[in-house]
């Protein structure tokens, strides 16, 4: 089956993509070993399952969190910690999150410390309106005396607890965070190669592709000398990022001594822009940055923060946190932060009720099993959960908890990051209130999910102390499922538990979802080794796609992929191979098993045929070579370029025939034999042709006037040669054609037109045979049109071609005619010696 010129193009076309890589090859053929180590694939997990509110759980209310706190600068943050240390006259002045409460939590100040000071400065909006800025601040009877409240712009309304419950909340954060410090760690990252450069200002700039919209992907700043040089370069934005506004990017950093610098996010500038009045700037900073960057630094020991911004996961115990210059977002820590510059809190998605008023909430969790011993270590985080997949129910009972009749007083649906929360519930008294929260649509299945037939069951009591301040206690049991509950077993218990401020979240409420694995292998078709280096984009059942990268062993394994149908393609693949894109291969996973699929790729190396001279050893253009696979019968015919060159670069390994099967005029080919070559993986295949000047002869052509026998300049000749090409030749003022060199063999010669007075048989042809060595002379009459007049007596008759072929000796003449008298005959003499002159003067004017 022919190729056709579109398959010619395509062949070309990979020869141009494939140079640089085949540029390695030996142009002699020898192979060259291919070594590609390829790191295990990377974790991408879902954006909605590892995010900051994920990670930090209630602690996203306060700005730092760490077991000591050295306020040696103003600051505008939020805190939550053991042991705080305020110098005198440094107010913590938290006006730039909003104007909806802020939280704040200490266990005690250190003996050198000053007043707990608030400051002066509001919220903006808050003083333009007149109103006070309200201070949730759960604390010590002993702060709580210590703290200044002369601001008339601020109404402070304390929780009072013991320090042992203080420090209690505050570990709980801290240790959580922690715990999501040591699992990051563990993740394996996204190598930047192809992801990264260094602009012409030095910066290093990470480019994130639109595949990894809604994912959670990590990077391991270790790898990676000149992003540390970045990051601790102290000024100028030397990191930028670019990436989906939706992916999280977790920044795994190991060191022990750590500096980050400021930085940029798809061209935001960082904590230097946070400076002064809230803004939509600050809150988009706030959205793009802060929630969508973590800092993983599960080694550090000392930190210095350079206007840079994100959640700061920092678990060591001896960790010093410097806030260096002005920084923002979150730090969680098990050490001390130093604010020695500002720190700010720029968060507005915090709890916004008031002290009468309390709101419940948790986040929606995807498990491979429903049941209180499996859910958590069974937890899926690489499937999307997007905003507003799942309805949940709150329902106000009696001391049974039977929701049998009942309509949920309240509902609501998920965030994007996974979280849910249902509006207040407004107070006006003390008393002992009874909840349940349900998911909607209990045990229904969708994409894989079945709805939780669990429940959250709830005691909140509430007290009224003598400053009239609102204080809520929370008692709960929560079931994965209604088979835990009848048979009593809870998965998470809070006894008597107080909370902070007016929100109680329950941590995870899970779903069941069909998952299964799927592992790929990549393999060299004729070998059946394993290519690495190969990407495979792997389409969901819902559609989501994510392009993988094969490891050493040429294998993919992707854990807890959804149930379902899977297509599978080859993209790419490394040197010396090639890949039929969008030959797609359609896999089911199943439920709780791994499932297997093989893709082979075709080996590929090159070939390369040289034409030259074979007296002189000169590279010959414009020979045509005709490559044939021997496997599938296809060919493809390539021209010599100026080195005599024809290459097929990259193609399939195999047996290919190549010929010589046209050559220039006056040449032919020697050794032109079909010759057969073996391409094999990662090789050049080469054969040379010779051709000469052996086997040709000369042709002489002239064209004359049948009855003067002078020779006819300007004459049309089309000569067709043995290989079929026709040229058209014009007489020189001998009428002549001469034609020297020409391979030997039948030529067919046309006169196709004459100058004015001539008449000539169109289509009239005479084949001429060309000997080797030879020359061969033909001469072909023409009449002239006004010789005779029989020719005006038949004037239709234009067979008036005499052709005289001296290798043969045969003649052929057209007809004559016979003078009637004399008169005639001198008449008709007459004009024709006159057509002669006149046409010779014209035929001499040229």
């Amino acid at each position: 089956m022919r190729k056709t010129k579109r398959i010619l193009k395509r062949f070309l076309s990979m020869a141009t993509v494939a140079m640089m890589t085949i540029g390695m090859l030996s142009i002699g053929g020898t192979q060259e070993s291919m070594e590609a180590v390829k790191a295990a694939e990377p974790n991408v997990d879902a954006a909605s399952s590892v995010n900051y509110s994920t990670i930090i759980g209630r602690g996203s209310n306060y700005g730092l969190i760490a077991n000591k706190i050295n306020q040696k600068s103003h600051m505008e943050t939020t805190i939550a910690v053991k042991t705080l240390h305020q110098d005198s006259g440094q107010a913590n002045e938290i006006d730039l999150c909003g104007t909806e409460p802020v939280w704040i939590m200490v266990g005690e100040l250190d003996s050198t410390s000053g007043k707990l000071d608030f400051g002066s400065r509001i919220h903006r909006t808050l003083a333009a309106e007149g109103k006070k800025q309200v201070y949730y601040l759960d604390t010590t009877q002993a702060v709580y005396d210590n703290t200044d409240k002369t601001r008339t712009n601020q109404d402070i309304r304390a929780s009072i607890k013991e320090k042992a419950v203080i420090d209690e909340s505050i570990k709980k954060m801290i240790d959580a965070a922690s715990t999501w410090s040591s699992n990051l760690a563990g993740k394996t990252a996204l190598d930047l190669t192809g992801l990264y450069e260094i602009d012409g200002a030095g910066k290093f700039v990470i480019n994130i592709p639109e595949t990894y919209a809604d994912k959670t992907i990590y990077i391991d700043v270790d790898n990676y000398d000149a992003l540390k040089s970045s990051l601790s370069s102290g000024g100028g934005s030397m990191m930028k990022l670019n990436k989906p506004d939706s992916t999280v990017v977790v920044f795994n950093y190991r060191a022990t001594d750590v500096t980050i610098s400021d930085f940029e996010v798809n061209g935001l500038g960082t904590a230097q822009d946070c400076e002064g009045n809230d803004s939509d700037k600050n809150r988009n900073i706030d959205k793009n940055i802060c929630q969508k960057v973590i800092w993983n630094l599960p080694n550090a020991t000392k930190v210095d923060l350079k206007k840079s911004v994100g959640l700061f996961l920092v678990p060591n115990e001896s960790a010093n946190v410097n806030i260096v210059d002005t920084a923002a977002g979150w730090v969680a820590t098990n050490g001390t932060v130093n604010v020695t510059s500002e720190f700010h809190y720029i968060y507005h998605g915090r709890s916004a009720g008031y002290d009468n008023q309390f709101q419940f909430g948790g986040k929606k969790a995807l498990t491979k099993t429903l049941s209180k011993e499996k859910a958590e270590t069974d937890q899926v985080e690489t499937i999307s959960i997007n905003q507003g997949d799942f309805t949940f129910e709150l329902y106000n009972t009696d001391a049974t908890y039977s929701t049998s009749g009942l309509t949920p007083i309240l509902t609501t649906t998920n965030e994007a990051n996974s979280e849910f929360r249902f509006d207040y519930i407004t107070f006006g008294e003390e008393g002992t209130y009874y909840y349940v929260i349900k998911e909607a649509n209990q045990g229904s299945v969708s994409n894989n999910i079945t709805n939780s037939d669990g429940e959250i069951d709830i005691m909140l009591v509430v007290t009224i102390d003598s400053e009239g301040i609102y204080h809520f206690t929370v008692s709960s049991e929560k079931y994965v499922t209604a088979a835990d509950k009848a048979a009593g077993k809870s998965i998470a218990s809070n006894n008597s538990q107080t909370a902070e401020g007016t929100i109680f979240t329950f941590g995870r409420f899970y779903n069941k979802v069909d998952v299964g694995n799927l592992e790929i292998t990549v393999k060299d078709e004729d070998t059946g080794e394993a290519v690495s280096g190969a990407k495979v984009d792997v389409t969901n059942p819902d559609g989501t796609k994510t392009t993988y990268t094969t490891d050493a062993n040429g294998k993919i394994t992707i854990q807890n992929t959804p149930a379902g149908n899977h297509s599978i393609v080859v993209t790419d693949v490394p040197a010396n191979y090639r890949v039929t894109t969008g030959k797609t291969a359609t896999v089911k996973v199943e439920n709780g098993t791994t499932k297997t699929h093989e893709a082979e790729v075709t080996t590929t190396g090159g070939l390369k045929v040289t034409v030259l001279e074979e007296t002189t050893g000169d590279p010959v253009k414009d020979v045509v070579v005709r490559v044939t696979n021997k496997k599938t019968g296809d060919y493809s015919d390539y021209t010599t370029d100026a080195n005599g060159i024809i290459s097929v670069n990259p193609t399939d390994t195999g047996k290919y025939d190549v010929v010589v099967t046209k050559v220039p005029a006056g040449k032919k080919v020697t050794v032109g034999e079909t010759k057969t070559l073996d391409v094999k993986k990662g090789t050049i295949a080469e054969h040379t042709a010779k051709i000469n000047n052996k086997n040709t002869g000369n042709l002489e052509i002239t064209v004359k006037d049948e009855t003067t026998d002078k020779p006819v300049p300007d004459a049309s000749v089309d000569i067709t040669d043995p290989s079929g090409d026709k040229d058209t030749h014009i007489t020189d003022k001998s009428g002549k054609i001469s034609l020297t060199d020409v391979p030997a063999g039948d030529y067919t010669v046309e006169v196709t037109k004459v100058p004015d007075g001539y008449t000539v048989t169109t289509g009239k042809k005479t084949t001429i045979t060309v000997k080797e060595n030879e020359t061969v002379t033909d001469e072909i009459k023409v009449t002239n049109s006004v010789s005779t007049t029989e020719a005006t007596k038949t004037p239709n008759n234009t067979s008036n071609v005499t052709s005289t072929n001296t290798s043969d000796k045969k003649i052929e003449t057209g007809d004559n005619f016979n003078a009637k008298t004399p008169i005639t005959l001198w008449i008709i003499s007459l004009a024709g010696i006159a057509a002669l002159i006149y046409g010779k003067k014209k035929y001499d004017i040229f």
